[in-house]
C-alpha cells in the first residue's frame, strides 16, 4: 500500500493550482534552498516549499478578488 505525503495530503487544491502558476511564472528551478527565504521546512525541495508557503498564506487571508495577486507580491518580497 503506498502511503501519501502528509504535505500533499494537507494541501488545498487552490494553492496546488496557484502553486504550479507561480512556479512557472517565476521560473522557480526544482533544488534546495528557497525554503530558507520562505521560513518554511528546510527539508523541502523549492517546489514543496512555494506550495507549503502558498498554504500558510492562504489560510492567512480571507478570500477576496485580490488575493492571488497580494500573494505573488508577498512571495516574490521573500526572494532574496
Amino acid at each position: 500500500m503506498r502511503t501519501q505525503n502528509p504535505l500533499q495530503t494537507r494541501m488545498s487544491s487552490l494553492a496546488e493550482r496557484w502553486a504550479r502558476e507561480i512556479i512557472g511564472e517565476l521560473e522557480i528551478q526544482s533544488g534546495y534552498g528557497l525554503a530558507f527565504y520562505l521560513d518554511v521546512d528546510l527539508a523541502l525541495d523549492n517546489h514543496r516549499a512555494v506550495r507549503a508557503w502558498l498554504q500558510r498564506a492562504i489560510d492567512r487571508y480571507v478570500e477576496d478578488q485580490d488575493l492571488f495577486d497580494q500573494i505573488k507580491r508577498e512571495l516574490r518580497r521573500a526572494f532574496p
